[in-house]
């Protein structure tokens, strides 16, 4: 904690002063390290220094390698990528559609999912609409995973 400079009165500021005069009186103002002591940390960061120049040459002849290698790689999967891509989605509708109209499906949901289908009412805007948003959730579902 320290002592606000207006607070200190003219008794302590003499004591501080005489205190401090005393300590290089006495040779108490050596340095914290020695001459030896500096120019062991001087060598000691020059070597540091060299790895660390050493580990970013070797780095910097890793990456175009590694550049090199991740075109490639991306390059072969854009060679069968763009067909895959263009027809995942419309694949992924079709058999969504089959499913969910099918009579079966309806049937074995429609126990379970309140106006998925209805037998004596036939094919309501309720039935379509409840349909869609199945059919728009499981999309997007299986969207965010494939």
């Amino acid at each position: 904690m320290s002592t606000d400079v207006n607070q200190l009165n003219n008794l302590n500021m003499e004591n501080l002063t005489s205190k401090i005069h005393n300590e290089l009186d006495q040779g108490l103002d050596q340095p914290y390290m020695s001459n030896d002591d500096l120019n062991d940390l001087q060598q000691l960061q020059l070597q540091q220094l060299q790895q660390l120049q050493a580990m970013q040459q070797t780095q910097q002849t890793q990456q175009p390698q590694q550049i090199q290698q991740n075109i490639v790689e991306e390059q072969s999967k854009n060679k069968n990528s763009p067909m895959i891509d263009l027809l995942r989605d419309p694949m992924i509708i079709l058999v969504l559609y089959i499913i969910i109209s099918h009579p079966k499906f309806q049937e074995f949901f429609g126990s379970y999912i309140p106006n998925l289908y209805n037998i004596e009412e036939g094919v309501s805007l309720t039935n379509l609409l409840v349909q869609g948003v199945l059919f728009i959730s499981i999309y997007f579902s299986l969207k965010l995973f494939i």
